[in-house]
């Protein structure tokens, strides 16, 4: 899976589910942390999503 379509992909699962974690979106895309966490830096850095650390 190309770049993008991982992150237009990731967008379709944070719409659905709304709060997930970093784990969980990595395996469900088949990618490590590594790689889920640059992916959401860039689409945060672009406005499309807003991360929280933690959690309640």
């Amino acid at each position: 899976m190309y770049p993008s379509q991982r992150r237009d992909r990731l967008l379709e699962l944070l719409a659905e589910h709304r709060f997930v974690s970093l784990r969980d979106l990595a395996a469900q895309l088949g990618v490590s942390e590594i790689t889920m966490r640059r992916d959401l830096k860039q689409l945060k850095d672009q406005g499309w999503v807003e991360t929280v650390v933690g959690g309640a």
